[in-house]
């Protein structure tokens, strides 16, 4: 892969930035429908379910 990128360099100057950047154009289309999955997020659900599935049994158990 380094050497590819070397030898791209080493005969065409202008067509690296082009493969190793990506243009700053495009970043606003490529972005996925939905935001990005956060950990914090994750963690919240978590502790949600779990105090869901606690309530449920405890409830049963009364």
């Amino acid at each position: 892969m380094i050497s590819s990128i070397r030898s791209i360099k080493n005969n065409n100057p202008a067509t690296v930035p082009g493969f190793l950047l990506p243009s700053p154009h495009h970043t606003p289309f490529k972005k996925p429908p939905r935001p990005h999955f956060s950990y914090r997020y994750a963690m919240q659900v978590t502790k949600l379910i779990l105090f869901a599935i606690k309530h449920l049994i405890s409830k049963h158990i009364n």
